[in-house]
């Protein structure tokens, strides 16, 4: 972890590679991918899920740095970094121009300047070719990975915009990656790409699926502490386990949200939870914005109401708070699974579905930004996970709160969810004491 919160590529390799990787488990096994398929066999193509955030474009860099620095895979992979944006990508053509572009760089980057200036050139000529520009491209990539004896792993961030842009040739896409051994995906996405789970779809059934799920909390100390010494990491370790604890169940345990805890704890110093949760959520505050304007706007009555309600929601729950039909409410869920900001869960008893905010920080910062009573409760649900997880009684962090004491009573041992769902746990031994 290490400043610049949202562009690793401007990394130093001392601190983005395996080592460094909260993500390590999942690296490692997509080497041993790597290994299994030797010099001749088929590649199996790989896709990452994984919610912004959650640590993907680290892992495929983590990948090209461990690829490079081991002696046997080096010998046999040549990986192609793609950058985040793949904006410019249109047609077929422009996917193999795009890796010819960015194997200049690979080879530049392990030294072999001659032929990483030939290749420029090379490529430059390719614009004279516009009727067979697509083909000749491919046919160059090929041909280099046969001079250079080594395949080639296209690390290729943002897989679903690139998918999505190839929609009239994704066929045409399956049939060259299926065919060609010399070529071998690995993506990673921030969505479900539908083209991948449609049973009519292109890619059905093409990529073995990886997801990155947040961290477990209680497990966040014991992976910090197996990083390299590092600013970020002693900052977070420094803190208070019972305020580390707190802050992590109501922001989550995404990579970028303790880089955000982590400068946030640098700049300020030591601070119990309430306030490192306002100070991390309002750092959000652009993007999530950003993410919120980009909605429809009877999509944004749905998310709010998932918001404040913090717990999984049900359509016909929905339906009443925003006064929308249920017809209407289960179209704008549909999309908005689609498009990776709501999942569904498992509502206990029997078969019932809820929705609830994919990413947690998204969730608490439509809490905060909601204004009284919901941000006094965001706060105070911080304020008392701090409290019970440190050993304390509760009842001194409600002190200031005559309104709430009432919730603590053992004879209502749920009234506390109405503050906040993730008390639940804390308060759980407290209440099977009382009774």
């Amino acid at each position: 972890m290490d400043s610049p919160t949202y562009n690793p590529a401007l990394l130093a390799p001392d601190v983005s590679g395996l080592a460094s990787s909260l993500r390590r488990p999942l690296a490692e096994r997509l080497l041993a991918t790597l290994r299994r398929i030797g010099k001749d066999g088929a590649p199996q193509h790989q896709l990452v899920l994984g919610a912004p955030g959650s640590g993907k474009t680290m892992l495929l860099r983590a990948l090209r740095t461990a690829i490079e620095a081991d002696h046997d895979l080096d010998q046999r992979w040549l990986p192609i970094t793609f950058p985040e944006a793949q904006w410019d990508v249109a047609r077929p053509a422009d996917v193999w121009h795009n890796a010819l572009d960015y194997l200049v760089v690979a080879l530049d980057r392990r030294g072999d300047k001659a032929r990483s200036a030939d290749l420029e050139v090379r490529v430059a000529n390719l614009a004279r070719l516009p009727d067979d520009e697509g083909r000749a491209a491919l046919d160059l990539l090929t041909e280099l990975s046969s001079r250079l004896e080594r395949r080639f792993v296209l690390l290729i961030d943002t897989l679903d915009v690139v998918l999505d842009r190839l929609k009239r040739d994704q066929w045409h896409v399956r049939e060259i990656l299926a065919a060609e051994p010399r070529l071998m995906v690995i993506g990673a996405s921030a969505r479900a790409i539908e083209a991948t789970y449609r049973y009519d779809a292109a890619f059905y059934d093409f990529f073995q699926l990886h997801e990155l799920r947040p961290l477990p909390p209680s497990d966040v100390p014991r992976l910090l502490a197996g990083l390299p010494a590092h600013a970020d990491r002693d900052a977070l370790l420094a803190l208070p386990a019972a305020a580390l604890q707190a802050a992590l169940t109501l922001l989550g345990t995404q990579p970028r949200t303790l880089t955000l805890m982590a400068h946030t704890l640098r700049l300020e110093g030591a601070l119990r939870a309430p306030g490192l949760v306002a100070a991390v959520l309002d750092a959000h505050t652009p993007w999530m914005e950003a993410r919120m304007s980009a909605l429809a706007p009877q999509s944004q009555q749905v998310v709010h109401a998932i918001a404040e309600a913090w717990h999984p929601t049900r359509p016909s729950e929905l339906a009443q708070r925003t006064r929308l039909t249920v017809n209407a409410v289960s179209s704008h869920l549909h999309r908005l699974v689609s498009d990776g900001v709501v999942e569904r869960v498992p509502l206990p008893p029997g078969q019932r579905q809820g929705f609830q905010i994919r990413d947690r920080v998204f969730q608490v910062w439509l809490l905060l930004r909601m204004g009284q009573p919901h941000r006094r409760r965001l706060l105070i649900a911080a304020e008392l996970l701090q409290t019970v997880l440190g050993g304390s009684d509760p009842r001194a962090a409600l002190a200031p709160h005559d309104e709430l004491r009432a919730l603590l009573e053992p004879d209502d041992p749920d009234a506390i969810l109405r503050i906040a769902p993730e008390l639940r746990a804390a308060f759980e031994p407290m209440a099977r004491a009382a009774t």
